[in-house]
Formats: C-alpha cells, sequence, structure tokens
C-alpha cells in the first residue's frame, strides 16, 4: 500500500492536528513506513510561517508536493456572495483541471494504491483522481443546505471508497451509504486531566482568580465560528459574579482583528492568541461553548470532554441531536441556537451545578491515539 494524503488544512487548525498526530503515530507504530506515503499539501501563501504548519514538523522523509488545491464552501458556516461563489467555482474549475493533467501522472509514477482526502471541502476531487485508486475522504464539517453541498453528499457517497466521520453529527449525512465509519479525532488529554487539580495554580500563572468559573472558545476567530453571537453572550452575561472567558485563536481578516480588540476592552475576557499546545487551559475550563447557528461537536468539544471538563453546543430545530443522547446533560449541555438569554441562562444553571468550578466530571477515555490511528488503518488499507 501507498497512501497520497491530499490536505487543504494549513497553521495549527483542528484538521491539522488530527491529521499530523495520525499519520505520525502510524510511523512511529510501524504500521506506515514513510516512504509509503507522501504528502500533497495546499499552496501556502508567501505571508504564511511554514513553521506554524505542523505538516512540515513531520518526518523529513515523507515526500511533500505543493499544489493549488480546490476549496469548496459546502460546510455550515460559510458565507459567500455572488462575487465569492463564481470566484470559487473558477478556482475549482482550474485546480481540478491542473490536478487531472498534472497530479494525476505524479500520482501514477508514485504508484499510490490509497488516496486520503483530509476534509469535505476537497469533495470535487474525487471527480478527477484515478478509479484505480481507492479514495478515502475524512468529514470534519457538516455540511449545509446549499445545492452545491447537495451535489457533494451525492458524489461522496457514489464515488469515494470509504467515508471516515468525526463523530455521529457529521455522519448523519453518509451514513445510509455503507461506506463510513465514524472515528474520533485522535486526543492525548492525559497531561490536561492530570493538570485540572492544578487548576488554581495554572489560573494564578494566568492572572486569574481561583474561584472564577472558565468558559472557553477555541478556533480561528471569525464569523464562521460564530463570534457576532459570542460578542453578545459576552455583553449579557457581564453581571455573572465569578464568570470568565478565555478566547484562545488566531484572527480572521480585519473582522477577526475586530473581535480581538473587543474582547481586550473587556474585563470578563482574556484574549490568549494561538496555542499550539494548549492543554493547560483545557484544564481549566469548566466549559467550552461553540456559538454557531448550529449544532458543531469538533474537535474542541470532545478535548475538553476527554479532559474532564463540559461542553456547551448550541442546537437548532433542524439538528438531530439523538445520535448524542447519551452525553446530554452530563457531558454536553445544548441551548437554543442564536438565542442569547437561553445560552446565558444555561451557563448559570451549569454554575449553579457546579458552584466550585468542574473539577472533574469523569468522562472515562483521556488518550485514544492509538486506537483512532489503528481504526483509521484499518479503514485505508482494506
Amino acid at each position: 500500500m501507498k497512501i497520497a494524503f491530499i490536505t487543504h488544512a494549513i497553521g495549527v487548525g483542528g484538521a491539522a492536528i488530527s491529521s499530523t498526530t495520525t499519520i505520525q503515530n502510524l510511523i512511529d507504530t510501524g504500521l506506515l513506513k514513510s516512504e509509503e506515503c507522501l504528502i500533497i499539501h495546499n499552496k501556502i501563501s508567501q505571508k504564511t510561517d511554514k513553521k506554524k504548519d505542523l505538516y512540515f514538523n513531520l518526518k523529513k522523509e515523507i515526500k511533500f508536493y505543493e499544489f493549488k488545491l480546490p476549496f469548496s464552501l459546502v460546510f455550515k458556516g460559510a458565507t459567500s456572495n455572488g462575487f465569492t461563489r463564481v470566484y470559487h467555482f473558477v478556482s475549482d474549475c482550474v485546480a481540478l483541471l491542473s490536478f487531472l493533467l498534472f497530479y494525476n501522472k505524479i500520482l501514477r509514477q508514485e504508484k499510490i494504491t490509497t488516496i486520503h482526502l483530509n476534509s469535505l471541502v476537497l469533495w470535487p476531487l474525487l471527480l478527477v483522481i484515478p478509479r484505480s485508486m481507492q479514495s478515502v475522504i475524512h468529514i470534519r464539517e457538516v455540511p449545509n443546505t446549499s445545492m452545491t453541498s447537495r451535489i457533494a453528499i451525492f458524489v461522496i457517497n457514489r464515488y469515494a471508497s470509504k467515508i471516515i466521520a468525526i463523530d455521529p453529527i457529521s455522519d448523519i449525512p453518509f451514513s445510509k451509504s455503507g461506506k463510513s465509519t465514524v472515528i474520533s479525532n485522535p486526543f492525548n488529554m492525559t497531561n490536561a486531566r492530570q493538570l485540572r487539580s492544578s487548576k488554581n495554580t495554572i489560573k494564578s500563572e494566568l492572572g486569574i482568580p481561583p474561584e472564577m468559573f472558565v468558559v472557553s472558545i477555541f478556533g480561528l476567530i471569525g464569523e464562521q465560528k460564530g463570534f457576532d453571537f459570542f460578542l453578545k453572550v459576552i455583553q449579557t452575561a457581564f453581571p455573572i459574579k465569578n464568570l470568565i472567558f478565555l478566547v484562545i485563536g488566531s484572527p480572521h481578516g480585519k473582522t477577526g482583528e475586530y473581535y480581538i480588540h473587543f474582547f481586550e476592552k473587556q474585563t470578563n475576557v482574556k484574549y490568549l492568541g494561538e496555542l499550539i499546545h494548549p492543554e493547560k487551559i483545557h484544564a481549566i475550563t469548566d466549559v467550552v461553548i461553540r456559538c454557531e447557528d448550529y449544532l458543531p461537536l469538533g474537535r474542541t468539544v470532545w478535548e475538553e470532554i476527554f479532559a474532564g471538563g463540559l461542553a456547551l453546543v448550541p442546537v437548532n430545530k433542524n439538528d438531530d441531536i439523538s445520535v448524542i443522547q447519551d452525553y446530554i446533560g452530563k457531558y454536553i449541555f445544548t441551548y437554543q441556537a442564536l438565542n442569547v438569554d437561553n445560552c446565558v441562562e444555561i451557563l448559570k444553571k451549569i454554575m449553579d451545578h457546579y458552584p466550585e468550578t468542574v473539577l472533574d466530571t469523569g468522562y472515562p477515555v483521556t488518550n485514544n491515539i492509538s486506537t483512532s490511528a489503528e481504526q483509521f488503518f484499518e479503514v485505508i488499507k482494506s
């Protein structure tokens, strides 16, 4: 078997962390040799610092190819206007044509047997990669309801050899295909779990009083992650005693810079920037909050649950929560999407239930890297 990992992830986001952790574990454990894989990486802009890109910290003997890849706005939270839709369409067509004429030749020369697409947004490549090669697509996002997204779901269900979803929510559109498998992102929250008993010391290092109840939000700071709603939550929750919000991530464009400027003026918010190893923050976090207009789980929610904390996530009337029903009220709490008052009300109830902050919910799993990597390997080799 020789596998090509095709990735659109850049920087230290959840997709990049998950993918590189899996690849490194497979190589370290001997399940995959470095000469048996190559990485086709999205072309990096001159402004990007390669040192912050986790793919460049993998084993140096792995072959890298840098290329312009398609990027499809078919996930919830993506916004576009007429111009950006036309731009993406033209850009994707050029990228697909180039891939068909140039990169398929490389795949054959390298004798690739399996292709792993690291994100839902790379679905157009399923239309042009050789049918002789097994194709595995990793679903890390929740598809939106656009016509393009419906086409993407059809193409994935029709042409992908295997589908990997990171949780039951992202698997819903693909569960009936008979091709999908749910594999949790690889986490090792053992250190964060152990550090929870030292919460007050870590808080002191960050200038946070020990009695503070900590609500954290992780991720790219921009409209896609619901930060407009998050700002309203901060303002509405301001009168609540002993409550502080931590923001971890890098800004996206001018809107992201505006949000950070706003955070710096709030007494109940602390902006910590982008952290490659946020274990200490997960250790002192009582609740991870998500602020989109739909039910997202993703990496940060599961990291906090694995670290012994809680998650507060939005749900709208179209979301199917039956697949996580066993977690609700125990590890995951829900509020009405885009309803600020309801969000703050649920947050107050959590604080009332944990008056001295959350020490440890007792969730049984803290390190699933080996298990996740082995499950991933079983899928791609079959």
